[in-house]
């Protein structure tokens, strides 16, 4: 009897001790898993932190229950708390994302795919990203949750944007050149037909100067002749052909008979106030040339002013620093001589203010001829330059840069 009770007990000591056996070896498999997941955890953590986009998880509702670092970087988030419940469509610009129900569709419809967006950060300022979603799914395969990745890309939408504009330019450029290059050649052909008429416009008055009319007839012709030669030197000039007799000149002689020249052309409703700033630089510049732009910029101004109104004319001297140079630091000062005109006119908007120089565009019923094309093209020719200020009813500033003599120190 004692013999199987002392069978029944070693029995039990044994089945205790496999027991306890079974239970530290779950323990330890279970403490190993922990420290695997962890480990698991810490390397995902790890990466989503060093991604280089920033990536949210939201649950079902869109509420937010995760960031990673670089989310915060890239909004400007103090923290994850200011982040965490939260609702995704919060983050966007648009009011076409402002409800959950879009931000889903956004990411049904973008999965696997890049989508751009305006999103806002907390002061309210947007920035453009391209967004990645996907669904977040358990271990049964069942949808928990909302991933997406926002990538900045300010940088690459500037770098379109700069693109653009200098695709823009160049083809501007491309266009005035090939206008410039048929303005020219037919300047030149016109000018020798008109050369031809001159001459023996002075013949037949030189043989029939006495004869009834035709002296009055010769003149006319005579007037007109000029009119068209004037349009050559215009034409010319918009071609960059016309600078021919250059020399240096002193700037306020040059302006104040410029406006000697035109004044008759200019009605008394109008004033006209020069304000020539004393000692400007001089300029080397074919000074009838430089007239015909000042006198096509100013006659256009008189045009924009309806009743009475006033055109302001200044000059002053203008310098800046060249990137590169053998003046103090590597640089060099660059002088010029600045000829602002100034009037109280209609104005203009933008896209007439990008036109306005371009030959032939005019706003007025008739059109003026190359007036303002010529100016550009004296201007540049000149390796000067010229800006536009204008908004309707505003005014209009124009202001002429022209490089200053070279001898001038």
């Amino acid at each position: 009897m004692s013999k199987d009770i002392e069978s029944r007990e070693t029995l039990k000591n044994t089945l205790s001790s496999i027991r306890r056996q079974r239970k530290l070896a779950d323990y330890d498999r279970a403490k190993s898993l922990r420290r695997q997941y962890s480990a698991e955890l810490s390397v995902v953590r790890d990466a989503l932190n060093s991604s280089v986009s920033g990536v949210i998880i939201a649950d079902l509702d869109g509420n937010i229950r995760y960031v990673n670092n670089t989310f915060l970087k890239l909004f400007e988030y103090g923290g994850k708390t200011d982040v965490y419940g939260k609702n995704a469509a919060e983050l966007f610009a648009s009011k076409k994302v402002k409800i959950f129900a879009d931000v889903k569709a956004i990411i049904d419809r973008s999965s696997g795919e890049t989508e751009e967006f305006e999103v806002l950060r907390p002061d309210k300022t947007s920035f453009p990203v391209e967004v990645s979603a996907s669904y977040v799914t358990d271990s049964e395969g069942n949808f928990v949750g909302r991933m997406a990745s926002f990538s900045d890309i300010s940088r690459r939408k500037q770098a379109e944007e700069e693109k653009r504009k200098m695709e823009v330019c160049l083809n501007e450029t491309q266009r005035l050149e090939a206008i410039a290059t048929l303005a020219g050649g037919v300047a030149h052909e016109f000018n020798n037909a008109l050369q031809g008429i001159m001459g023996n416009l002075e013949l037949l008055q030189y043989d029939f100067g006495d004869t009834t009319g035709v002296k009055e007839y010769a003149e006319n012709m005579q007037a007109s002749a000029k009119r068209l030669l004037q349009l050559t030197r215009q034409l010319l000039a918009f071609a960059k052909g016309g600078k021919y007799q250059i020399k240096q000149t002193a700037t306020n002689d040059l302006v104040a008979e410029t406006l000697e020249l035109i004044r008759h052309s200019i009605e008394p409703r109008i004033q006209i106030e020069p304000d020539l700033q004393i000692d400007t630089y001089d300029i080397e510049v074919d000074a009838i040339q430089l007239q015909m732009a000042i006198s096509a910029v100013v006659l256009n101004a008189v045009e924009a002013i309806e009743g009475s109104g006033r055109i302001a004319i200044r000059t002053q001297n203008f310098e800046t620093v060249a990137e590169s140079g053998s003046g103090p630091d590597g640089h060099a000062l660059e002088r010029y001589i600045c000829v602002t005109i100034e009037d109280t006119g209609k104005g203009m908007d933008e896209i007439t203010r990008k036109r306005m120089f371009d030959p032939f565009f005019t706003t007025k019923f008739q059109g003026r001829g190359l007036g303002l094309a010529a100016a550009h093209g004296i201007v540049e020719n000149h390796n000067g330059w010229i800006e536009v200020e204008s908004q309707p009813e505003k005014g209009t500033l124009v202001k002429i840069y022209l490089p200053a003599a070279e001898n001038r120190r």
